[in-house]
């Protein structure tokens, strides 16, 4: 069987996002992406997309420092920024501007926090394949080559993503995963006012704890779970496939304060893209 490794690649980006003198968001992005044509009666591709070595940081560790840093603003009124929002959107397209078919992707929407799963298994109709090319060295999944053999892809692993939880928005063409954060010291996380302890109207003026503490696991490096599985039905002379690949980090700072007798309560965000566009050609 016919492998190219030309048809498996990584394309990779790192950006950084300046949130305070002393802090610093990270985004990297790594795609491990194979490629595989199948021929049959008609010619159809298979394309995978793996971002499970991607990350995303609030702390980044500068040149002579001994340490990361850890946030910028870290006490009982006052948090930020730590990591609230991470989205995942990955799609495929030929040179003609149609969109490839998002077959499998992962992970699924989750509540769960901690373990999070990422699990494709695709498979292209023994009976559709009369013979199969599959390009790649160590290629993700298994091919066999037949009348009555087809394609099959797969792979499972699992993370750990303390205080996230996973929304799965992917639709027929594009895959979108969120990842949320949803804890905090004292409870689930909603959004940013879900830091302000309730009590406030309360106390009021004179309160010491104005705002809850986040949890550092939502600071330090949070692993990306991604995986998609897109096809073309039908491969009709030379195509270009474009694979675009981004990673939105929202990052996020709460403070309450008291002056002159009158409570305040602000919150501000970052937000720094990191994105990739590889083109490949497949020749049916």
């Amino acid at each position: 069987m016919a492998q190219d490794e030309n048809f498996r690649f990584v394309v990779a980006e790192e950006r950084l996002c300046e949130l305070a003198d002393n802090q610093t968001g990270q985004v990297v992005l790594r795609g491990d992406i194979h490629a595989a044509k199948i021929n049959a009666d008609v010619e159809q591709a298979v394309v995978y997309v793996d971002l499970s070595d991607s990350t995303v940081s609030a702390v980044t560790k500068r040149v002579g420092d001994p340490e990361p840093a850890g946030m910028a603003w870290d006490n009982n009124q006052d948090q930020g920024y730590f990591l609230e929002r991470i989205a995942v959107l990955v799609t495929a397209t030929t040179q003609d501007g149609e969109k490839l078919e998002l077959r499998q992707n992962a992970p699924q929407t989750t509540h769960e926090r901690g373990t999070v799963s990422s699990h494709v298994d695709y498979s292209l109709g023994a009976d559709e394949a009369a013979s199969i090319g599959f390009f790649g060295e160590e290629p993700t999944g298994s091919v066999s080559a037949g009348v009555h053999e087809g394609i099959s892809w797969g792979n499972s692993y699992s993370r750990e993503i303390q205080d996230f939880e996973v929304d799965n928005q992917s639709t027929g063409t594009e895959a979108a995963h969120f990842y949320d954060l949803r804890a905090h010291s004292g409870g689930r996380y909603d959004d940013w006012k879900s830091l302000i302890h309730n009590d406030i109207t309360t106390f009021g003026i004179g309160h010491i704890d104005l705002v809850h503490p986040v949890n550092r696991t939502c600071v330090s490096n949070v692993p990306i779970a991604s995986q998609a599985v897109f096809s073309l039905p039908r491969l009709t002379g030379e195509q270009h496939l474009v694979i675009d690949i981004s990673i939105t980090a929202t990052f996020r700072r709460v403070w309450a304060e008291t002056a002159d007798f009158l409570l305040e309560i602000e919150s501000h965000s970052h937000e720094i893209t990191a994105t990739a566009t590889t083109t490949k050609v497949l020749y049916p």
